[in-house]
């Protein structure tokens, strides 16, 4: 899904422009520009672009990393607050500790290994899947996800396009 990563990789440049960049702030006058434009023409200056590139890539991991620990969270009834980046805090429920369903066991271990840990990097779909097999299977029986999401006098400020305080 490209919407995610795209929306991931926001926080960084788009990724020909911080090379750009990079090459800017490492030759920033006229006569250095001209030394890498000649050792470019006479193949002297690959290593540089590759480590540039390099640079530019990790960069963007990074980002993608701290945009999922930090940023991600996902808020459940009665004020819990799960953090993409952090395995789950509660565990399965007991009936739902093994799955005695064949073909749903294969699909939870392509998905969902076991001990898998938390999500790192949400723009990766296996990772994204494997967190959300789990918090529906943790959380399934979970009776209060199925109270309304919001109270009367909140849904009376929003259809009135107010943010209620609250929220």
């Amino acid at each position: 899904q490209p919407e995610i990563l795209e929306a991931m990789d926001a926080p960084i440049y788009d990724p020909a422009l911080l090379r750009s960049r990079l090459l800017d702030e490492l030759f920033p006058d006229r006569p250095s520009r001209l030394r890498l434009t000649v050792a470019e023409l006479f193949g002297r200056a690959d290593t540089l672009i590759a480590a540039r590139d390099r640079l530019a890539d990790e960069a963007q991991r990074i980002s993608r990393l701290a945009v999922t620990e930090l940023m991600m969270t996902l808020e459940l009834p009665v004020n819990r607050v799960l953090r993409l980046g952090k395995p789950l805090p509660d565990a399965f429920p007991p009936e739902l500790q093994d799955i005695d369903n064949d073909a749903l066991r294969a699909l939870l271990a392509q998905v969902a290994p076991v001990d898998a840990g938390a999500v790192e990097d949400w723009s990766r779909l296996p990772e994204r899947m494997r967190f959300i097999s789990d918090l529906f299977r943790t959380y399934h029986l979970d009776a209060a996800l199925f109270d309304p999401p919001f109270t009367t006098e909140q849904l009376a400020m929003i259809s009135e396009g107010r943010r209620p305080d609250d929220l």
